[in-house]
């Protein structure tokens, strides 16, 4: 059996219940046993034969949710069965993705939106282009969210490589690519994988399709240091593939995307101090996720400034 079916199954059981029979015959069985006995008509022996049956029926729903919520935990243990050898095949496909992926592959290698999808996105981006901040994006690639981000002073793109910049800054004229600034990321050197970037900076961070092909643990270190470049009340906002869906598996299990559970990402976020502001669902597989620095944003800027935030190195 493949991880994507027990995940599929977990997720449809999870849908059924709680199975709530409880209340339905509290509400409907007890109401017919008090008549019976309030009844001026009395058959003691079958009004005795009654309560015996209701009681009993009590009791056996009490039983069935107990054996449901059993299986329920019989079925995780199996999955976090399976994770390791999951979680190994994505280390391994990580490695082979850093060695041997080329720029052109690796921008090249979207998704694509539904209508819907691509209205929600827009929306929630366009709330976060402010002169007043600093903005973040990384691995800006092709996508046309950076057009909404251009009023965010400055406007910080970052990747794994400067060749994997290159074409979003290509996108404006000499004026404005002046005012971006460009960094490269160290996933190769653990810990610290922004360590360019300057603490506390940051309004707004969006890595969008960037996570979709990144490993849980180097997930986990972008996590780490983006929850240091904000400013309190700052958001981070992603997309990954999320593991604790059928179709994410899959795409795991097809060696084309990595087995990222969500509920181990949003652990991991709050064990930081986010909070998970909202949510939705991409398609069958990925997820986009909007994580909240507690706090209060604020600026200091009376006007619109050209100044960095800090000297480029």
């Amino acid at each position: 059996m493949k991880l994507s079916t027990l995940v599929s199954f977990r997720n449809n059981l999870q849908s059924l219940i709680p199975v709530d029979s409880a209340p339905f015959v509290h509400k409907q069985l007890a109401t017919l046993v008090h008549t019976v006995k309030a009844a001026e008509f009395q058959n003691p022996a079958l009004t005795e034969q009654l309560e015996s049956d209701y009681n009993k029926i009590v009791d056996n729903i009490t039983e069935f949710e107990e054996t449901v919520l059993k299986i329920t935990e019989a079925i995780d243990g199996t999955i976090a069965h399976f994770e390791t050898s999951y979680y190994n095949d994505s280390k391994i496909l990580y490695a082979e993705m850093m060695d041997h992926d080329s720029v052109g592959h690796i921008l090249n290698r979207r998704f694509t939106l539904s209508e819907a999808a691509e209205e929600f996105i827009s929306a929630r981006i366009q709330l976060h282009g402010l002169w007043q901040h600093a903005g973040m994006i990384i691995r800006p690639g092709h996508e046309d969210w950076i057009d909404m981000l251009v009023g965010c002073d400055p406007l910080y793109l970052v990747d794994t490589s400067l060749a994997l910049v290159e074409p979003a800054v290509l996108r404006f004229n000499d004026q404005y690519k002046r005012r971006l600034r460009t960094y490269v990321s160290h996933e190769e050197l653990g810990a610290n994988v922004l360590r360019e970037l300057p603490d506390s900076q940051f309004a707004y961070c969006l890595a969008y399709n960037f996570f979709n092909f990144k490993p849980e643990h180097v997930i986990f270190l972008y996590l780490d240091d983006v929850f240091k470049k904000l400013k309190p009340g700052g958001e981070f906002a992603f997309t990954f593939n999320d593991g604790d869906r059928a179709g994410a598996v899959r795409l795991a299990e097809q060696n084309y995307s990595f087995y990222t559970p969500g509920n181990k990402i949003y652990a991991h976020a709050k064990k930081l101090g986010f909070v998970v502001h909202q949510t939705y669902d991409i398609n069958q597989a990925c997820t986009w996720v909007e994580l909240h620095k507690p706090g209060t944003l604020e600026s200091l800027r009376g006007g619109q400034s050209l100044a960095e935030v800090v000297p480029k190195t």
